[in-house]
């Protein structure tokens, strides 16, 4: 499902007994809910699976380069990225490659063990990423390794629609079937007309109604 056909089982969940046919609800305000509802099930899911389903990751790539400053850091990516979801085992990063790195594989370690690893001679091959303040922060020992322009990911983000490349209105919403119930049986447990109005102040146009 696209995000909006998710927005409009919400919709019909209002007109099954909570709003008439005669009002009218911005879906914008439904949008909103299903993305806050989409992290809850994902936060909530972390705290007891290690495993990221596929349908929640998005896959994406980002430019990186040297560090241009003497640090144990060797290369971040040159922008900040769209906020990575952190669950249970740290950012909800499921993948990270690259065509430079067929040999090695990458370990994703916090900001603060990352000025220690790879420091061995039995863990020296590893490329040791960390997740901080929306960059990626990269270190290893091959120095072959500079020459890296770009990195593919595939995470857990945010906010969907910041992902480059994610068209919001084509793409398949990153959320499982599961999720989508979650998120349904959220908004009938929740007082509806309260919480669409609260919404409505985030909004100053009607320009996205829908009935």
């Amino acid at each position: 499902m696209i995000r909006d056909e998710i927005s409009y089982e919400l919709l019909l969940i209002l007109r099954a007994g909570y709003i008439s046919d005669d009002e009218r609800v911005d879906i914008r305000l439904l949008n909103s809910l299903v993305k806050q509802y989409r992290e809850d099930y994902i936060k909530d899911k972390a705290k007891t699976s290690g495993r990221i389903p596929e349908p929640l990751r998005q896959h994406t790539s980002f430019d990186i380069s040297l560090v241009d400053h003497t640090t144990y850091e060797r290369m971040e990516t040159t922008s900040t990225i769209p906020k990575i979801v952190t669950g249970r085992f740290g950012p909800m990063i499921e993948e990270i490659y690259s065509p430079y790195t067929d040999e090695y594989p990458f370990t994703v370690v916090n900001r603060t063990a990352l000025r220690y690893s790879g420091n061995g001679a039995l863990n020296s091959d590893i490329i040791y990423v960390a997740y901080d303040n929306d960059k990626l922060y990269f270190k290893f020992k091959d120095l072959a390794y500079n020459n890296m322009d770009s990195i593919s990911v595939a995470a857990v983000f945010s906010e969907p629609e910041d992902v480059p490349n994610f068209d919001v209105d084509t793409d398949e919403y990153p959320i499982d079937m599961e999720g989508i119930n979650y998120i349904k049986d959220r908004f009938i447990q929740s007082d509806v007309r309260l919480l669409l109005l609260d919404k409505s102040d985030e909004f100053n146009d009607a320009s996205g109604n829908i009935e």
